[in-house]
């Protein structure tokens, strides 16, 4: 017989068994002390990805949950900096271009982990404290012994987490505006969005060696991924943030694709609130928690710069061409995730 799917409708009157189909993906893809985002397309660790997953295995098991975010910041970066992919060195070839020979980081950077499982050279948007602030919430839901766990593994995690969010607010923000600056849209969490169409097509694309398009292999319309054009900017990118030796300062003053990334400071904004919380638990200095809520104020006045009156929405800008990109997206939503807006200021968002 024929199996008709249920409505949305009736899949929120089972909220039970969403939650069993989820915890049956959660199970899936786990690989024992990490998660692939997907296990034919996506066979590798990924930043924010392992960050919401951690917050479903909250649920499930605390410490498993914090153990998906001790295995992603075990390979962060001398300067702080999380990786946007961790390489599973056990993934089938030819399940995921561009791999890990292709970025190889840790011969372009003294910076990057040397020994595999290697990592790419970009970052994605900082969920992560807010992903450990909802872990060690949902410890104290489990009683005094997942309470205690969590806070020894707070203590240990915390000063990656502070290095983490001074790279952001250091090496991608060097003007201290409080915005991140990206270098790659796939750096956004974001990748295909239109958001970035016109920084994009102002990237002159050199030569590039032939590649493979095993993406286009799990999809039945290739027009459901991106077209090999913007595939030859993606690489392109790549290709000169790896000349550049993964060099912020030389990256700044070369790369064609520089944005100023709404979303990913709101999130980093948030996250900063979150790493207070943190700070708190752990018993941090005085002077960390003055630098973290400082952090938190200039995002959020580097947001109120990025407003449009017109559109009503927070813009991100383009550092090369010098002005913002006037698109309607999600993105335009970001002080929401920020929070302390003017109440004229949501009411617009909310309008």
């Amino acid at each position: 017989m024929l199996k008709v799917r249920p409505s949305p409708r009736e899949i929120l009157e089972e909220p039970r068994e969403l939650a069993v189909q989820a915890e049956e993906v959660l199970r899936q893809n786990d690989m024992g002390g990490w998660t692939r985002a997907a296990p034919g397309l996506y066979p590798h660790q990924w930043s924010w990805d392992s960050a919401f997953i951690a917050i479903g295995l909250a649920h499930l098991d605390v410490r498993r949950a914090a153990h998906e975010l001790r295995s992603l910041f075990a390979h962060q970066w001398k300067t702080g900096k999380v990786p946007h992919i961790v390489f599973n060195p056990e993934a089938p070839p030819h399940s995921y271009y561009p791999g890990a020979e292709h970025w190889a980081c840790a011969a372009a950077s003294p910076d990057a982990p040397p020994a595999p499982p290697y990592t790419s050279c970009l970052t994605q948007p900082p969920v992560h404290a807010i992903a450990l602030w909802r872990i060690w919430e949902a410890a104290g839901r489990e009683g005094e012994e997942a309470l205690s766990f969590m806070r020894t593994f707070l203590h240990d995690i915390y000063p990656r987490l502070l290095a983490w969010h001074r790279y952001l607010l250091t090496y991608r923000d060097p003007e201290e505006s409080g915005l991140v600056t990206i270098y790659h849209p796939w750096g956004s969490g974001t990748d295909n969005s239109p958001r970035w169409d016109a920084a994009l097509e102002a990237v002159e694309v050199g030569e590039l060696p032939p590649y493979p398009r095993y993406d286009l292999q799990h999809v039945g319309d290739p027009s459901q991924r991106p077209i090999t054009a913007d595939y030859d900017r993606y690489l392109w990118l790549v290709k000169l943030v790896k000349e550049a030796g993964c060099d912020e300062r030389i990256i700044y003053r070369s790369h064609p694709f520089l944005v100023k990334d709404v979303l990913s400071s709101a999130i980093l904004v948030a996250a900063n609130e979150a790493l207070l919380k943190i700070a708190e638990v752990v018993g941090a200095p005085d002077e960390d928690r003055e630098l973290i809520a400082g952090w938190a104020d200039r995002g959020r006045r580097g947001l109120d710069a990025c407003w449009d009156a017109d559109l009503k929405l927070c813009l991100d800008y383009d550092l090369r061409a010098d002005r913002p990109l006037r698109v309607r997206t999600v993105a335009g939503f970001a002080p929401l995730i920020a929070g302390g807006q003017a109440p004229e200021r949501l009411e617009a968002l909310l309008e």
